[in-house]
């Protein structure tokens, strides 16, 4: 028997969340799953999905109060939601923003369909009437780390047998390592015979990258022969009437002007379709993250063999094993930072090791392989 399987999305632009489910639609079992995947409106997400499954597009909020973080409860999209259901008719709704719960858990009481939602970060179990929600809403909730896990189950809201961590995976046979980064390097408009440092992560003040800036400034003047790489799109921003993205944009232009040397050496790629293309140029991926909830890019770079250097603000821990693939940093400690990126720069047979056990990490832990058998394990069980 094949199964319909509703996907929710909250946001028309990608973000890991979204990277996530693009990967997960590439390893699902057709010969079992059919998906729908929900969508707000035309956008990135809606362009990179038309070849993997049925559109469809709904504009389902996520939040009533987006400051307080109350879920979405806007009864007229509920009512379109509900048609959606009646009409295609899914054997189970996988959400991929817990904050759609409410909608969704009004389609579980009405026509008896299982709901799985995932759950990315912490601040989807903040206060108590998100996780009165989110225990309505879902059969079962999937937090990405075991600490998001923790943290859930520390409100005491939502029952031990709702949760289980599944971490989300990568392609390991599409992100490969790069046995020469030159063309790469060319193609991007970089100098092939430098090292190319890069940031892959939204504009958003929570990427933090400035703290980037400030210390690929501080390594330049002792390794002057970098190319540094900001990627992702300026224009665009993740959710419907965030303007953030173009202020990030003008306070790093403000910090560049300041600093003409570094300024010269900033290649801005806008977005990628095809994320290889930045991985095999790069020689050392960093993210300067306030909160990281894993982070994609990560677990994509790693795959490619490329050490990193992060934060360690949130569970970075699990991508980056400090002094193993990569090292670890101090939220906004750019000096150590610089210090970090350095050695790397100076030494490339440490640079080699640490790309080695990067790739091994994911091939044994981050694997699409794996995911999409967990999560196919997950849907055979609720759809029994």
């Amino acid at each position: 028997m094949k199964y319909k399987i509703l996907y929710v999305n909250l946001f028309p632009e990608i973000g890991g969340a979204e990277t996530s489910l693009i990967y997960l639609l590439e390893g699902l079992n057709r010969k079992k799953f059919t998906p729908y995947v929900i969508v707000p409106k035309s956008g990135q997400f809606s362009e990179r999905l038309k070849k993997l499954c049925k559109l469809i597009y709904l504009d389902l909020p996520g939040y009533t109060i987006r400051e307080l973080f109350i879920p979405g409860t806007n009864l007229i999209a509920l009512f379109k939601f509900g048609r959606i259901c009646k009409i295609t008719k899914p054997d189970l709704i996988h959400l991929n923003h817990i904050t759609q719960s409410f909608y969704a858990g009004c389609m579980r009481i009405l026509f008896k369909i299982p709901v799985i939602a995932t759950s990315w970060v912490n601040s989807d179990c903040v206060y108590f009437y998100q996780n009165i929600i989110s225990n309505f809403g879902c059969n079962l909730i999937l937090p990405i780390t075991p600490e998001l896990k923790i943290q859930i189950l520390n409100k005491k809201f939502i029952p031990r047998n709702k949760l289980l961590t599944i971490f989300p995976g990568v392609d390991n046979n599409f992100f490969t390592p790069s046995k020469s980064k030159v063309l790469y390097k060319k193609s991007l408009g970089l100098n092939s015979q430098y090292l190319t440092l890069s940031i892959i992560s939204r504009f958003d003040f929570s990427k933090d990258h400035l703290t980037f800036l400030k210390a690929v400034n501080l390594v330049i003047k002792k390794y002057p022969k970098i190319n540094i790489v900001i990627a992702q799109s300026i224009d665009i921003n993740l959710e419907i009437g965030n303007h953030m993205a173009p202020i990030v944009k003008k306070q790093i232009d403000k910090f560049l002007s300041k600093n003409p040397l570094l300024q010269k050496r900033v290649t801005f790629t806008g977005y990628q379709n095809d994320m290889r293309f930045l991985y095999n140029a790069t020689d050392i991926l960093v993210n300067s993250s306030l909160y990281e909830s894993l982070g994609i890019s990560l677990i994509e770079a790693a795959s490619c063999s490329i050490p990193i250097v992060a934060t360690n603000g949130g569970t970075q821990h699990h991508v980056v094993m400090d002094n193993v693939n990569g090292f670890l940093v101090g939220v906004g400690d750019y000096h150590k930072m610089a210090d970090q990126i350095l050695k790397l720069c100076q030494n490339p047979k440490l640079r080699y090791l640490f790309g080695k056990q990067a790739r091994l990490i994911t091939l044994t832990k981050f694997s699409l392989k794996r995911y999409a058998e967990e999560i196919t394990q997950v849907y055979e069980h609720l759809l029994k």
